[in-house]
């Protein structure tokens, strides 16, 4: 009986150990660098400045000039490229800018300080049944920081961020600040949006909101090669589907990239259907569940078929319905995918495809990933139509963005590996027709960028011009400036 009974506490302690260390995110040690999401950028600063002001800035910009110190801005710190970070540079932490400065509920518009939180704002508007109009497929990066990136969203009548500013204020080198908008100072408007920082400080921006729709969500089973002709003719110019994403298989082996699910939010009158849609903003369930699963994953190649079975069972089913508004719509899990290791992490890269070369450029990443043994633990797409606003614009034509989220070692080795896959990702692209996202690591070398960004030069001649003494910089653009 003492034997059961020792067997059974060690199974029980080595079951809970197992469970714990995939629940339990890890304790990140004290460094003296500065890192952001990935940790494959790291640098060592001067000094961290946080404001709350505008004239904190002003006088933080004065002791950096006095200093010849060079100038890097950070918030939410979820970008990859080393944008937040200059070596021996200070570092003016802005998270402190997210106060709600004025809405207008009947205009449909509200100005904020630019490192506020899109959950913040949604919990502001929700009671005016006010929505988003365009943002990322999470709710917790700022407001800057889906401006310096230019982001876009799974809005497929919209196009990318830019089309929900209004205008902004920004803080110059000089301590100057000004309104840009299109009509006012036209060239930074395109500039500083998709811009890091490079040309100033943003202290506020007024956004355009619209209408919280009801959205029924579903998903139907479509093959990459019929999906162009599915856009076209189900989702283009369908004032009726709100959101629209699509999801391809990371399960390995057989199905690794070949099952493709497309979500649909279609607009629905709560009324004609009889039904309550909830409009309060959910808070994220089953956040250690999922991360059990999710690390499992990362792990091992049986626990990455597990997650893609129960993505199809559960998340993706085609046989099932959910209703949803448009805010809770635009606010899904993502606290579960936190994780930190001393020997690996994970990074996101995304990629973008005029809609007729889509299938062709999936078969094309199918044999890369394949080749090179990648750890994908999720592949998503979406939609994004033709802008030509922003300077440095990525969809010039109409777009499927492709965004890969996996696994790499930490190792000078590994990290050379994926560089030299990911090079090959971006010349698959840059064959295929188009281009790239700025936002993430750097592996792309000067050649590669230029050839996807050929205005890239330009751009940096601009940046001169409004910056001459070039106060502001980063890792990005001190990598392919010269």
């Amino acid at each position: 009986m003492k034997k059961l009974i020792i067997l059974f506490v060690v199974i029980l302690l080595s079951f809970c150990v197992f469970v714990g260390y995939f629940i339990l995110p890890a304790n990140i040690p004290h460094t003296d660098k500065i890192t952001d999401f990935s940790r494959i950028e790291q640098e060592i600063i001067s000094e961290e400045i946080h404001v709350e002001k505008i004239q904190e800035i002003k006088d933080a910009l004065n002791q950096a000039k006095k200093s010849w110190t060079k100038v890097s801005i950070a918030g939410g710190r979820f970008s990859g490229g080393g944008h937040i970070m200059t070596k021996y540079g200070m570092m003016i932490d802005m998270s402190g800018f997210n106060k709600i400065l004025d809405y207008i509920p009947e205009s449909q518009l509200i100005t904020v300080e630019s490192w506020i939180r899109w959950r913040e704002i949604q919990e502001h508007i929700q009671a005016d049944n006010l929505a988003i109009w365009v943002m990322q497929s999470s709710s917790i990066f700022t407001v800057w920081g889906s401006m310096s990136s230019n982001i876009h969203g799974r809005d497929a009548r919209l196009w990318t961020i830019v089309d929900s500013i209004e205008s902004f204020r920004l803080l110059w080198a000089d301590g100057k600040v000004i309104n840009v908008s299109r009509e006012e100072n036209s060239e930074l408007f395109s500039l500083v949006i998709w811009g890091y920082g490079l040309f100033g400080v943003i202290t506020d921006v007024t956004i355009r909101l619209v209408p919280d729709e009801n959205y029924k969500r579903y998903t139907i089973a479509l093959t990459k090669e019929n999906y162009a002709r599915y856009l076209e003719k189900n989702i283009i110019d369908n004032d009726n589907i709100g959101l629209h994403f699509w999801r391809l298989s990371f399960a390995p082996w057989d199905k690794f990239l070949k099952e493709f699910f497309v979500t649909n939010y279609e607009k629905i009158n709560e009324k004609d259907l009889n039904i309550s849609v909830d409009k309060k903003i959910e808070n994220e369930k089953n956040v250690l569940r999922n991360r059990f699963f999710f690390n499992l994953s990362r792990e091992f190649n049986w626990a990455r078929n597990l997650r893609w079975f129960l993505q199809k069972k559960f998340t993706d089913n085609i046989n099932s319905t959910q209703y949803v508004s448009r805010n809770n719509a635009m606010n899904p899990p993502i606290e579960f995918i936190s994780y930190y290791s001393e020997k690996d992490t994970d990074i996101l890269q995304e990629y973008y495809i005029p809609v007729e070369n889509f299938s062709e450029f999936i078969d094309d990443l199918w044999k890369i990933l394949s080749e090179n043994n990648v750890n994908l633990l999720s592949l998503t797409t979406r939609y994004v139509p033709k802008n030509t606003e922003i300077f440095l614009d990525y969809n010039p034509v109409d777009m499927v963005a492709v965004v890969l989220y996996f696994n790499v070692w930490l190792s000078d080795s590994e990290q050379e590996n994926v560089k030299s896959y990911i090079q090959e990702i971006i010349t698959s692209t840059d064959i295929h027709g188009w281009r790239y996202y700025l936002t993430y690591q750097n592996y792309a070398n000067k050649e590669l960028l230029m050839k996807n960004y050929w205005e890239f030069s330009d751009f940096l001649d601009l940046k001169k011009k409004y910056d001459p003494q070039e106060l502001f910089s980063n890792k990005f653009y001190e990598t392919y400036s010269k």
